[in-house]
């Protein structure tokens, strides 16, 4: 595969596995984005059950 041949350079086959590769990437940054989404959530929730937590404490007492 020649990454830095010229488009008009490159055979069928090259475009192709080309297209496939970065086809592969987006899926992979799209998934990494959707788990580091979920890790921030989990932080902010777990932020906000520390908040309330002395507000807990303070109604069993």
């Amino acid at each position: 595969m020649c990454v830095t041949c010229a488009e008009n350079a490159k055979t069928y086959r090259e475009r192709k596995r080309e297209k496939e590769l970065m086809a592969k990437l987006v899926e992979i940054v799209n998934d990494r984005n959707a788990i580091v989404e979920g890790l921030d959530e989990d932080r902010l929730r777990e932020e906000e059950e520390d908040e309330q937590l002395p507000a807990v404490d303070d109604e069993l007492r």
